[in-house]
């Protein structure tokens, strides 16, 4: 399965015994839900206002590390890293979690994160 049509799936699953009605919307390289725009990049190359959706990759995370700067200031951005052969995912809100987090254990702590699901 493909990254955008898991994602899609995913959503679809989490959002189903919500009281109101979902609205996804397939917009080419990203999905619309509820009006909540989720960019699909399977390679982490872009810094967007939008939350994204990538492949669980070590190449990717690098990428979060490096930026982590521009990520960390959107209060209301996810990024879902995605393993889609072994449907399993991890989600970090950079704004949030440099709230939580020193900037001495940030990599140690995003690639524990990273390792918690397989690499795809």
């Amino acid at each position: 399965m493909d990254l955008k049509s898991w994602f899609i799936q995913y959503m679809k699953y989490r959002l189903a015994f919500g009281e109101k009605e979902t609205n996804i919307i397939d917009d080419g390289n990203a999905v619309i839900i509820n009006g909540d725009k989720y960019e699909i990049q399977e390679t982490l190359n872009k810094i967007t206002q939008n939350s994204i959706v990538c492949l669980n990759k070590r190449e990717n995370v690098e990428f979060l590390v490096e930026n982590w700067d521009k990520f960390s200031d959107n209060k209301n951005q996810k990024i879902y890293f995605v393993n889609t052969k072994t449907n399993d995912k991890w989600v970090i809100s950079p704004y949030l979690h440099s709230k939580l987090t020193s900037p001495k254990t940030l990599k140690k702590g995003i690639l524990t994160l990273f390792e918690s699901t397989p690499e795809m």
